[in-house]
């Protein structure tokens, strides 16, 4: 399973999530500590389909050509509007 690291910045605050890829068009997302560790493995994410981010292009646009497999996501950041 392919896994991605992003960050999301608003404003002062700056969150971390792990992307996990479900298929082409839906993604298992978690939040993470500032770190990048997972302090609490027992809880569980949130399972999306990509249209749900459609509403912050530069974010949905990423991870949707992630999903397709035509870019990788490592610790990328997108601004949030």
């Amino acid at each position: 399973m392919r896994t991605a690291d992003i960050f999301l910045v608003d404003g002062k605050y700056t969150d971390r999530y792990k992307l996990e890829q479900i298929d082409a068009t839906h993604f298992y997302q978690k939040l993470l500590n500032a770190d990048g560790s997972d302090s609490r493995p027992d809880t569980k994410g949130m399972v999306q389909h990509v249209a749900q981010i459609g509403n912050n292009k530069p974010f949905y646009e990423a991870v949707l050509e992630w999903l397709q497999g035509m870019r990788d996501l490592q610790n990328v950041g997108f601004e949030v509007a």
